[in-house]
């Protein structure tokens, strides 16, 4: 099961997201959850921007 990002992770990572896909790639880890292969295996297909989810 996915747990969540801690506060001290997502603070680290905000500390060191210094470009747009650093940031996009904190927002999935952190508010869904998703760990680093997950995001990275992510199509734009995966994504219904639609009915934003």
């Amino acid at each position: 099961m996915l747990q969540p990002l801690v506060s001290e992770q997502v603070d680290r990572s905000v500390a060191v997201a210094t470009t747009p896909a650093t940031r996009l790639i904190l927002a999935f880890a952190a508010v869904h959850a998703a760990r680093a292969a997950q995001i990275a295996n992510l199509m734009l297909d995966d994504i219904d921007l639609g009915n934003r989810r």
